[in-house]
């Protein structure tokens, strides 16, 4: 599962000292490189650009077009496995959305 975080999640859970719980419940985090530039700005407290600076392993930045492409190629997964291997027949409906 792809989590994509927003800047206030992570702003808050920084200041109140929760952060890992993020990693605990979803393993690997992916930001958009705009939340870590938000989360670096001068008017971000201290405490939130110093640990944006230092993030973890489990946070991945990634630019808006390479999320999509993650989404795009888990819903392709998705739908070729719902045929039989081989067969090229449907096994149940393929979701769309």
């Amino acid at each position: 599962m792809i989590i994509v975080a927003d800047t206030s999640p992570i702003n808050y859970l920084v200041l109140i000292k929760e952060i890992e719980v993020l990693p605990k419940l979803y393993g690997k985090i992916v930001i958009p490189e705009t939340v870590r530039e938000e989360l670096l700005r001068p008017e971000a407290p201290e405490i939130v650009r110093i640990w944006t600076a230092q993030a973890p392993a489990w946070i991945e930045t990634r630019t808006p077009a390479s999320i999509a492409d993650s989404f795009a190629r888990k819903a392709r997964r998705r739908r070729t496995r719902r045929y039989h291997a081989g067969s090229g027949t449907q096994r149940g409906a393929i979701d769309r959305g």
